[in-house]
């Protein structure tokens, strides 16, 4: 029984969304897909208002419907050779990790701190 050749699936998109869609990915800081989706269906017109992005309206629809599975598919080979940064929302230093008020377990009925109390100090 001979075997059939694998059809393939004509390339949805192309070059030009590729490019969008790095540019976009770069500009917002190298989202994850599922993000950048949500970006993609709400930025894009944002971007070209001030002049961004110039887009033709084939490319645009295609951005604006793209799945989170296709954008991280598109984006693997950027994902590879991009630089690595840190987040700009991850602190490095321990302040952050404090308890910001003291006094909101009074407020928010969080149990209070244990330990010993001045009055009961000697």
């Amino acid at each position: 029984m001979k075997s059939r050749p694998r059809r393939r699936n004509r390339r949805v998109y192309d070059e030009q969304v590729r490019a969008a869609l790095t540019k976009v990915w770069y500009l917002f800081g190298c989202l994850c897909g599922k993000r950048l989706v949500v970006v993609l269906r709400t930025q894009v017109p944002v971007l070209e208002k001030f002049g961004e992005l110039a887009l033709d309206p084939d490319t645009r629809q295609k951005l604006t419907r793209i799945s989170a599975a296709t954008v991280d598919r598109l984006l693997r080979t950027e994902k590879r050779t991009a630089p690595t940064r840190s987040r700009p929302y991850q602190a490095d230093h321990a302040s952050d990790q404090r308890d910001p008020d003291p006094h909101l377990h009074r407020v928010a009925g969080r149990p209070a701190r244990r330990g010993r109390r001045r009055s009961d100090r000697s």
